[in-house]
């Protein structure tokens, strides 16, 4: 609340505007199974919510599901505030779109991405256009981190020898995190920014895997 009108960029009109949530508290629905009025009954299957938690949903097309999450009402009602005309999604529904979409004539093998943040990551498992799995892990630690990646590796029967490990998100080459992962799964890269676009020169100074769900937010059909 404080700092938004400190940051000139955020006070512009524009002709869009996305806003992305990033909060733990998301579950996937296949919309052939959704109703609107009991989206919160489905939220709580998976996370607890409490009377402050404002419950919205994201419909992902390519997935036909509803990504159903929860975020603080107060925090929300702040932000529409700046920007009532904006959209709200959560950050995990272009990770998982945009996914999809850059990896729709792939092969029928498993490709696991990555896509790492301060103190969480999420994992997306894709085997052709098919999402096989979406989770997010909290870790402290580098071997938290090594640890969730495993067990999901593990969990779907996936050869870490061989599995296309993809990094997206806050993680350099000279990371601990970086540096563990490869010990443990040999065939690993950093992501991409979609190369159908230009990019501002500014760009130049960021890594082309960092934040990845909010520049391919307009790119996914949302």
């Amino acid at each position: 609340q404080d700092f938004i009108p400190e940051v000139d960029a955020l006070l512009h009109q524009y002709n869009k505007t996305s806003v992305l949530f990033d909060t733990p508290k998301s579950t996937l629905v296949p919309n052939v199974l959704f109703k609107p009025e009991q989206a919160g009954q489905y939220l709580r299957f998976n996370h607890y919510t409490s009377h402050d938690n404002l419950v919205r949903n994201d419909y992902l097309p390519l997935l036909d599901a509803e990504n159903i999450w929860a975020v603080d009402e107060h925090v929300f009602e702040t932000v529409s505030g700046f920007f009532p005309s904006a959209g709200y999604y959560h950050y995990s529904s272009p990770l998982i779109e945009s996914l999809l979409l850059q990896n729709k004539n792939r092969g029928s093998e498993e490709n696991v991405f990555v896509n790492v943040r301060k103190n969480r990551f999420d994992v997306v498992v894709l085997k052709g256009n098919t999402l096989l799995l979406h989770n997010t892990f909290s870790y402290k630690t580098q071997q938290d981190f090594m640890y969730f990646l495993g067990y999901v590796l593990e969990f779907l029967e996936l050869n870490p020898e061989k599995v296309e490990v993809t990094l997206l998100g806050e993680i350099e080459k000279n990371s601990a995190l970086y540096e563990i992962a490869y010990k443990y799964v040999r065939n690993i890269r950093f992501g991409t920014r979609n190369s159908d676009f230009k990019y501002s020169y500014v760009f130049d100074e960021i890594p082309k895997h960092f934040y990845y769900p909010l520049i391919h937010l307009q790119l996914c059909g949302l």
